[in-house]
């Protein structure tokens, strides 16, 4: 609880959202909602996703674990209630909304300058080829390639993820797929966008926070320790290449995610060590008492 407390007060990603007024904590309380409500309240978990990708539309990658389990009931309240706000919407405030939308993804995918303080794959390669005055093809091949990585590792690690259980064990086989596919889904949702801000990676502090218990050596210990600070301590400022620091952060994440998909769940022992010697040290303070 205090470690968590800590990472969210002491947290640049958070204050910008703060300072800017964005959304992403909303979408993000969403998000997790939808993961806790799923072992009870399905039509809740599909409302709260739904919301949350009403909200902003990289979301719709969550969609992934629940069509996996064919969890048909899920799946049709989701639609049935997106349908429905959507239709609302219209009905009160006409299509421009929507269409404003859609023009202003066109215009983000096909954009060729980005800010430095973009930490994209999209603006790492543009701003690198523009300062070597590559051709403008290499850098879309490079950039539809190195998604292409990424979307492949990741459903690698994910499927890992689910098959092993990895953060979280439970007899429910479909509750597993979501508990444990999310966290790599956060990730990749944020890192398939052609945009992302300094205030974004508010997605992936739930995830960060649950590699904790994964980590199982001093290794992976000194990893987490630089990718944290990386994307969550450093300021924001625009200097090529070192503003790309919160990208160079979620490879150092990505490895450690590697990691975890290769080793089984019992060598994940540091966290349960420190969590058993602070459960004895609580029972003889109590026994004292």
């Amino acid at each position: 609880t205090v470690i968590v407390f800590i990472m969210l007060c002491v947290n640049v990603p958070i204050i910008r959202t703060l300072a800017y007024v964005q959304v992403n904590i909303h979408v993000a309380n969403l998000i997790l909602l939808s993961m806790l409500f799923y072992r009870r309240h399905i039509i809740l978990s599909a409302l709260t996703l739904s919301l949350a990708v009403h909200l902003k539309s990289s979301p719709i990658i969550l969609l992934i674990p629940f069509i996996l389990n064919r969890d048909w009931k899920w799946l049709i309240s989701f639609f049935a209630i997106t349908a429905s706000i959507v239709l609302g919407t219209t009905l009160i405030s006409g299509f421009e909304y929507y269409s404003s939308y859609v023009s202003n993804i066109s215009t983000v995918f096909g954009q060729t300058w980005f800010d430095y303080r973009d930490n994209s794959i999209n603006s790492i390669i543009w701003q690198t080829t523009h300062l070597l005055a590559i051709n403008h093809c290499i850098a879309k091949y490079s950039i539809w390639t190195l998604k292409a990585i990424l979307l492949g590792l990741s459903l690698w690690v994910f499927i890992r993820s689910v098959s092993r259980q990895i953060y979280c064990e439970t007899a429910n086989a479909k509750e597993g797929v979501v508990n444990n596919g999310y966290p790599i889904l956060l990730f990749m949702m944020l890192m398939l966008s052609p945009l992302v801000w300094e205030h974004h990676p508010v997605f992936i502090v739930f995830p960060v926070l649950l590699m904790i218990k994964r980590l199982s050596s001093l290794g992976e210990c000194i990893l987490y320790v630089l990718a944290y600070i990386f994307i969550f301590l450093f300021p924001t400022f625009d200097f090529y290449p070192f503003s790309y620091h919160r990208l160079l952060g979620v490879i150092l994440c990505y490895i450690l995610f590697v990691n975890f998909a290769k080793s089984k769940r019992e060598d994940a022992a540091l966290f349960d060590k420190i969590n058993h010697k602070f459960n004895r040290v609580e029972a003889l303070i109590l026994s004292n008492k």
